[in-house]
């Protein structure tokens, strides 16, 4: 009897020690033992980013992740909720436990982009310069109508995906989801200036 008391006493404050550890320093720890594969991640992309993707599930399965091209001999590695409000908080914790890496730049949340690049999706192909929008002031937020050529009402929820990226990689993902409020989606057809209208202007005059 008294055997089997002192071991059930032994075992409480282990498992109240391991409950302790932090799943975001859990991350930033295997990432630290896997930071030159990582910077390298080109020689084993597929598993590599297998094994990356199951470490972040651990946090909050909406977590996903981007790597830059290396330059100047440092990679970019940007955490995102892919969209999910809800999972800001879990991006915004990750990040602030982040150690120091010599070869990376950590960012939170995607961030705008200088340069915007075709989205191909399911089949629909969309350019930058096949997009004109409208912004409207409402409630302190922005609402957005883009005009998109050759949009099609049926495939409206392959364009939808393929808005929110477009508007992720000119706004970043963080002002998209705090300072935006209603996306529309028709077709250029439907006005008549559509030369006049410039991404830039929405970037840089509006947020």
């Amino acid at each position: 009897m008294c055997k089997y008391l002192l071991i059930t006493i032994m075992v409480i404050p282990m498992i109240n020690i391991f409950s302790q550890i932090s799943p975001n320093k859990n991350f930033w720890d295997w990432f630290g033992k896997n930071e030159n594969r990582l910077f390298n991640l080109e020689k084993e992309q597929n598993k590599l980013l297998d094994e990356l993707k199951v470490q972040l599930n651990k946090i909050d399965t909406n977590l996903v992740f981007e790597f830059s091209t290396i330059q100047n001999g440092k990679r970019e590695f940007v955490i995102s909720a892919d969209g999910y409000k809800k999972s800001f908080p879990a991006v915004e914790k990750l990040f602030n436990a982040a150690p120091k890496f010599e070869r990376w730049v950590i960012t939170k949340f995607r961030p705008r982009r200088e340069k915007l690049y075709n989205i191909d999706y399911k089949g629909i192909k969309v350019t930058p310069d096949e997009v004109a929008f409208e912004l409207v002031p409402h409630n302190n937020k922005i609402n957005i109508t883009l005009f998109i050529k050759n949009y099609n009402e049926s495939d409206k929820s392959i364009y939808g995906a393929i808005v929110f990226l477009f508007l992720d990689a000119a706004l970043g993902e963080y002002d998209v989801e705090t300072k935006v409020g209603a996306i529309d989606m028709k077709s250029s057809k439907d006005i008549s200036n559509f030369d006049d209208n410039s991404w830039a202007l929405m970037c840089y005059d509006y947020f």
